[in-house]
């Protein structure tokens, strides 16, 4: 995998160290932590910048509250993660830089959105929302804010209706100490208590639960960064009946970040109709025909950071973003069976260097002119 040399949020290419544990190892009491496999993900800064924002749009596409944070979350990724490692990491002094609240925070920041690249390219589910974002796209009340939640909802593996939630956790010692199973294990209890809600108040459960827990280096540790997650082995027979208005939500949040505010809200109202999308330009990548919205506003979430820097360090910012027009289709004709027919194959998630293009678990792609 390479990188667009010199661009910002594509710059680099990292290495991430994946470890699987044994859920059972997690959850019995005083039994240890037993990992069953390892593996390593790579992947850009600019697929992190997106996970990051995605993490926060999903939550409630249309605020804009959520829209000032997602390019608050761009500079703080710019701030603290490495860009002179290739296996991922903190900037040196990052521990010292921050003070207990603060690095709590953007700590758990940064594990949701390395939780959100694992949950679409290692667990392959192409849908990831928040969770809350998903409970108002079903109607479903939200839980008090002193209940704990997970961090995700997911959908749509292999074309299936079934849902799934996802917890992170992270952390950044200062020693080469890896302990999974308690952060683990409270994860898998929040998962447990948003499973709960769902089903106390639409009466279904998700089918698994997973948790996460990144524990952090600095780029001068001599340790690597590890993503620890336990995989369910006994998944529940439960699932989603319709997950149209979850998919409505997600996509929402997608138009919001390349800057079609206008039929992003129509998304989000079910509104989106087949005259809107007939003004979309044809793109063709894969052999497959993309659609690109027309934008009007010329400006996407990423748009500020063209601005900031002085002309000669200004980066290369995507100037396209496209959906699958099969999927686009599928989805405003509430066509479900196409749209579980297109996600029943696994989409190739690449960074192609000659072309200049990004693509997507969910069936979307970025390109740069």
């Amino acid at each position: 995998m390479a990188a667009f040399p010199g661009d910002l949020f594509v710059r680099d290419i990292f290495e991430l160290d994946i470890a699987e544990y044994s859920s059972t190892s997690i959850t019995t009491h005083r039994a240890r932590a037993k990992q069953v496999s390892t593996r390593k993900v790579q992947f850009s800064f600019f697929r992190l910048a997106v996970a990051a924002a995605k993490s926060i749009l999903t939550n409630a596409p249309q605020s804009i509250d959520r829209w000032k944070k997602v390019r608050a979350a761009f500079y703080n990724l710019d701030c603290i993660v490495s860009t002179n490692s290739v296996p991922f990491a903190l900037c040196d002094g990052f521990r010292r830089e921050y003070r207990d609240f603060s690095k709590t925070s953007r700590i758990g920041e940064l594990a949701q959105a390395i939780t959100f690249i694992l949950a679409q390219d290692v667990l392959k589910y192409p849908v990831v929302l928040d969770f809350d974002g998903y409970l108002a796209s079903q109607g479903i009340p939200a839980l008090s804010t002193d209940e704990q939640t997970p961090d995700y909802a997911m959908l749509m593996k292999t074309g299936s209706t079934q849902l799934s939630l996802i917890e992170s956790k992270g952390s950044c010692p200062d020693v080469d100490v890896h302990h999974p199973k308690g952060p683990l294990g409270e994860a898998l209890k929040q998962c447990g208590s948003g499973n709960d809600h769902i089903f106390k108040t639409a009466g279904y459960k998700a089918t698994n639960t997973y948790g996460t827990h990144v524990r952090f280096a600095e780029s001068g540790d001599g340790w690597r960064t590890v993503a620890a997650y336990c995989d369910p082995e006994d998944p529940a027979a439960n699932g989603l009946m319709d997950p149209l208005n979850a998919i409505r939500y997600y996509y929402s949040g997608w138009l919001v970040l390349g800057g079609y505010y206008e039929y992003a809200a129509r998304m989000a109202r079910g509104a989106l109709a087949v005259s809107d999308i007939e003004s979309w330009a044809p793109t063709e990548y894969g052999g497959q025909e993309y659609l690109v919205p027309d934008n009007p506003v010329k400006q996407s979430m990423f748009s500020p950071f063209f601005s900031f820097r002085r002309p000669s360090e200004r980066p290369t910012i995507p100037n396209e973003w496209a959906i699958d027009g099969r999927l686009i289709k599928a989805i405003v004709d509430e066509d479900l069976h196409s749209v579980l027919g297109l996600f029943s194959e696994e989409a190739q998630v690449q960074t192609d260097s000659e072309r200049r293009v990004v693509t997507f678990r969910d069936l979307t792609l970025c390109s740069w002119a």
